[in-house]
């Protein structure tokens, strides 16, 4: 059974006025090896191309385990994804899609601790291209929904946060309108 967060997976929303639309798209996967209770696995993109989506899946999946980030690096060169759960046969595999798209800017949102909902926003004359999120890997957190607005100039995180006090981080990927 395979286990994701839906529509975390958000390339090519929009098509800013400056983006060919017939730029070329290239996928990327990897599979982690089997975890104990928590792991993070990366996909690169190929060089020369940025990362414009990212999506995760957890793969023989029993239902107890939650992905807890799917996360850009600074440089949008890549994407982690992370799962927690318990020690099992399960594995995490982290797709990324990416592009030469020009101009791209990646907009983290750290949210309050505690508070399970934060929004990052691309700010004027950009457009939400590629979203992302996190929350820590402890045991009953987990990613509920990353939601890009109507308009595409923002990302909401919706997290469920378990013991503690942990903070969920929203990311959007984006591309300049004009």
């Amino acid at each position: 059974m395979r286990a994701g967060l839906a529509a975390v997976l958000v390339t090519a929303l929009a098509c800013p006025a400056n983006a060919d639309p017939l730029q070329p798209l290239t996928r990327a996967e990897a599979t982690s090896p089997a975890p104990l209770a928590q792991i993070s696995h990366t996909a690169s993109c190929p060089a020369g191309t940025r990362l414009t989506g990212i999506g995760g899946v957890i793969n023989q999946s029993t239902g107890k385990e939650a992905l807890t980030a799917l996360e850009p690096d600074s440089g949008l060169t890549k994407g982690t994804v992370s799962a927690t759960g318990p020690a099992g046969n399960w594995t995490v595999t982290a797709n990324v899609v990416c592009s030469e798209v020009a101009g791209l800017k990646l907009v983290r949102q750290p949210g309050p601790v505690g508070f399970p909902v934060v929004t990052a926003d691309c700010g004027p004359g950009h457009q939400v291209l590629g979203a992302g999120g996190r929350v820590p890997g402890a045991q009953g957190n987990k990613l509920l929904a990353i939601e890009p607005n109507d308009a595409l100039t923002s990302v909401t995180v919706i997290g469920q946060l378990g013991a503690g006090r942990w903070a969920v981080t929203a990311y959007a990927i984006c591309v300049p309108t004009a």
